[in-house]
């Protein structure tokens, strides 16, 4: 009942933020940094759903650089994420020695491996990325590794995001 809200609740957010009429151009500078602030926000919560896409795309269309407002939701969506990631570091005792952390310690050791794995989940909307960056914070990935990967794989999603959303809001 509780999860059924909660995605409830995300759908209509999603829904109100794409609708309403407010003139992200007269935030003016400010724009990227509440962008940045706002993707930071929305993926270091794990339990509130914050309607952050629909509100890329349309800070995308009112800005003077779409690219900018991509680069800035990707950069604080990383850092969002990394929340998980030292959650992870920090309960790294309790799953130390288990027979699924031998298995996945063992992709953890290969950096190039471990950064693709985390590109490819980063990219797509994934709301179970949590558990990603937890694990990776766990298992002992540096976090260089980390952050890069996650970043790219935002970047991607919040390009192709970005680009669909303003195709249906020129339709």
């Amino acid at each position: 009942m509780f999860g059924a809200a909660i995605v409830s609740a995300g759908i209509v957010g999603n829904a109100a933020a794409f609708v309403l009429p407010i003139d992200y151009a007269a935030f003016g500078q400010y724009l990227y940094a509440g962008i940045f602030l706002l993707t930071f926000l929305a993926n270091a919560s794990v339990v509130v759903p914050v309607p952050y896409v629909p509100i890329v795309i349309r800070a995308a269309d009112a800005a003077p650089s779409a690219a900018l407002v991509i680069v800035a939701a990707a950069a604080g969506s990383m850092l969002g994420e990394a929340v998980s990631f030292f959650v992870g570091r920090a309960g790294k005792k309790i799953v130390d020695g288990s027979r699924v952390y031998r298995i996945l310690h063992r992709v953890v050791d290969r950096p190039l491996l471990a950064g693709l794995f985390l590109f490819l989940l980063a990219a797509p909307l994934n709301p179970l990325f949590d558990i990603a960056g937890i694990a990776a914070g766990a298992l002992g990935l540096r976090f260089e590794v980390f952050a890069i990967s996650v970043f790219l794989g935002r970047l991607a999603r919040f390009a192709v995001v970005v680009w669909l959303g303003l195709g249906l809001t020129r339709v």
